[in-house]
């Protein structure tokens, strides 16, 4: 069985991107088991997209659902670790896939790997790590930059999404860490064959949270000198993290 645990969405972040994965991942294991263990509202979400491709869904209780980027909750990592590990073996899971994960769980993982293969699928947290070092000690010990320099087991490979994001992240990786390139899947939206008086503009959308991480401001920049002809839009269903798109 193939467990996919995706952490950190909610609602409809990563649609695109996780409905294409799933998609891919079904069409190479066509006749094994998978689940996604993630957020009730993800799972709503996205069922519907994937209602073809005998995809099981785990919810993630309440009390161990990240909290959203910028905002300082309470959180108790420790327990969702434990309930990850509890979760892989009551399935049985035979191939572990995490979609994004934070440092504190990646280094969890390096020092209690699970006895099968696992693949960490690393985008936003790494893109914006590469970008950002904290000067505290502290901070530094425990960080993105030094969970990937320490060595990983060999049941455990990292994939990096993009040839680009592939060479940024080699140097900062073990010697003899496992790691895959993977090209960005994502799928189509449905609205782009949707006929109508303005098919001839040219429709440019944002994917990915409103953050300055990833790159939202260019996209903002974009926007206010925009020429007629292009139309940029931004699918918005939360509470958005970027002060430029409030005003």
């Amino acid at each position: 069985m193939k467990l996919v645990v995706d952490l950190q969405s909610i609602s409809r972040d990563h649609i695109p991107f996780n409905t294409a994965f799933l998609k891919l991942l079904r069409q190479a294991a066509r006749n094994e088991p998978i689940a996604m263990l993630c957020r009730q509202d993800h799972a709503d979400a996205i069922a519907p997209y994937v209602a073809d491709d005998d995809i099981r869904f785990l919810a993630l209780p309440s009390h161990l659902h990240e909290p959203p980027r910028g905002r300082f909750v309470r959180f108790n990592e420790r327990e969702q670790h434990a309930f990850v590990e509890t979760i892989w073996r009551q399935t049985s899971a035979d191939h572990l896939i995490l979609l994004g994960c934070r440092a504190d769980m990646l280094e969890r993982l390096r020092r209690r790997p699970p006895p099968v293969a696992m693949d960490v699928v690393l985008h936003a947290t790494l893109a914006e790590g590469i970008k950002w070092r904290s000067r505290n000690p502290l901070r530094r010990r425990r960080d993105m930059f030094a969970t990937l320099r320490r060595r990983f087991p060999s049941t455990v490979r990292l994939i990096f999404l993009e040839q680009g994001i592939a060479d940024r992240a080699r140097p900062l990786i073990g010697r003899d860490t496992q790691y895959a390139i993977l090209p960005h899947p994502i799928v189509g939206s449905p609205m782009e064959t949707a006929p109508g008086p303005d098919r001839h503009m040219i429709k440019v959308g944002f994917l990915g949270e409103d953050a300055m991480g990833k790159g939202f401001a260019h996209f903002m920049e974009l926007a206010r000198h925009a020429p007629p002809h292009l139309q940029l839009r931004v699918e918005h269903d939360q509470d958005c993290t970027y002060p430029a798109w409030r005003r």
